[in-house]
């Protein structure tokens, strides 16, 4: 393997622990090697233990390219249970400093062209250095994100305080400014070790050659600064994983229920990998949806106390999570509702016709899905950057009714979620949400296809490894 003229591009991909982090890597690894015939990618991932088998998140899809021009390698394991920290970000940039042993001799041995981490991982950036190897980052999130990273390090030195004692909103250079309820974990409680992880990760984010952004121009108008500015910025998503890379000799029992809905009828209910609601606001969903009237599919898991992102990095106890609802629930809605425990083809289902809308948790994942699929959404964001994500999807893009409004933490009862599942099936509120869903839908799939922006960003940035590769060979001879 390596840099030679021989076998082309070699790309070191690296990604952080965790679903929401592993799967966007994969996708984009895959992207990457379909797009071109002379690169190869060998991809570090660590283990997980989620609901989700980790094999099915890191294993190529079928197309036979995938089995040849993909290594997958699995980092040594690390003890989580060494890790005493309840900041889902600590844990990943910890898990990945604690695997660079394995990681520098690997990459010492093969001298990739360049190497892409997910942005928890950027202390790889020490051992790229030392080997002279390109550093780029994969930002699995929005650029709205991005832009507050890159200039937190700033607002560290210039607010005194907390961030949520400030009466106007914070300013962010050349995006729209956040209101301090709108931040992402960990910046609320600056005392934490969640926050000087955060600062640290801002930090690195600087030292990169290049961000690779998994969105699309045309999504967040605002975008044009942080473009031109470094590190340089490539926007090259949406990428997702296709339902046709996504078990195609198996075909989920939910599916085959919503073949027998109406098109467009049935709101899709999820929160992600990782996400988790208290046992109180599950009843309150339950019995919202129930008296919504509206058909819907549930994800549903077992409720967590004080931890909205229970399963990220686990799976929760083995109770079935029905056992949890409401008595009389799945009797007074079974012609109606579907509950599914812990996981779905989430792709296949979005996709579907019979699927009308998406209550979800805003990550950028799930939103990305939900865009490309064009469904509209009510934004129920639960940690990290997805109350910036339901922003930008309620008032930025409008394209989603936000369930939370600045107040979260609280519990959201039957009555408001009732109202906002047949505000995004009924009334001129929802008929503008689907036509916006349906338009963003339509620039996203022009972004990622054939000559669109985010086709040509990838290639850019191919471009740039390639000169890599040839330096190398200068060096080597």
């Amino acid at each position: 393997m390596g840099s030679s003229t021989e076998s082309g591009v070699h790309l070191a991909v690296v990604a952080s622990l965790g679903v929401g982090h592993m799967k966007p890597l994969v996708v984009f690894s895959n992207r990457i090697v379909s797009l071109r015939s002379d690169i190869h990618v060998t991809f570090f991932f660590h283990d997980t233990d989620t609901d989700t088998d980790t094999d099915d998140i890191i294993s190529p899809s079928s197309p036979p390219h995938h089995d040849t021009k993909i290594r997958l390698v699995k980092l040594p394991p690390i003890d989580q249970s060494t890790i005493l920290t309840d900041s889902v970000g600590t844990r990943m940039s910890i898990t990945n400093i604690r695997s660079l042993p394995s990681l520098r001799a690997s990459l010492l041995a093969s001298r990739p062209s360049a190497l892409v981490v997910d942005f928890f991982a950027t202390d790889a950036f020490d051992v790229a250095r030392e080997l002279d190897i390109p550093k780029y980052v994969y930002f699995t999130s929005n650029l709205w994100a991005l832009a507050l990273m890159l200039h937190s390090p700033q607002l560290d030195q210039d607010i005194q305080g907390a961030y949520v004692a400030q009466s106007e909103p914070i300013r962010v250079p050349g995006f729209r400014s956040i209101r301090a309820v709108d931040l992402p974990d960990p910046m609320p409680d600056r005392e934490g070790e969640g926050y000087r992880w955060y600062i640290h990760t801002c930090n690195r984010l600087k030292e990169a050659d290049g961000i690779l952004v998994n969105t699309f121009e045309g999504l967040d108008d605002s975008c044009s600064d942080l473009l031109s500015t470094a590190p340089p910025v490539f926007l090259v998503g949406p990428l997702i994983r296709s339902a046709s890379e996504l078990s195609p000799n198996r075909r989920d029992e939910c599916l085959t229920w919503l073949d027998s809905q109406p098109a467009e009828s049935v709101l899709f209910v999820s929160f992600g990998s990782g996400g988790t609601l208290s046992r109180e606001q599950t009843t309150e969903l339950a019995l919202g949806l129930e008296m919504s009237g509206k058909r819907f599919l549930w994800v549903c898991r077992p409720p967590t106390t004080g931890n909205s992102a229970g399963a990220y990095f686990g799976v929760l106890e083995s109770d079935d999570p029905l056992k949890f609802l409401p008595e009389g629930f799945m009797e007074h809605t079974r012609r109606v509702g579907l509950v599914v425990p812990n996981w779905v083809p989430q792709v296949e289902i979005l996709g579907h016709t019979a699927v009308g809308g998406f209550l979800s948790h805003c990550g950028w994942n799930s939103t990305l899905e939900s865009m490309i699929a064009g469904k509209p959404m009510i934004a129920w964001p639960l940690y990290a950057e997805q109350r910036m994500n339901a922003v930008l999807l309620s008032e930025g893009i409008g394209m989603a009714v936000h369930a939370l409004k600045g107040n979260e933490g609280r519990v959201v009862k039957r009555a408001e979620i009732a109202e906002l599942v047949n505000v995004v099936f009924e009334g001129e509120e929802g008929k503008v949400m689907r036509e916006k869903a349906k338009e963003m839908s339509g620039r996203a799939v022009v972004a990622v296809g054939e000559g669109g922006t985010s086709y040509k960003s990838l290639l850019q940035v191919f471009e740039q490894w390639k000169i890599g590769s040839l330096n190398y060979d200068k060096i080597l001879r």
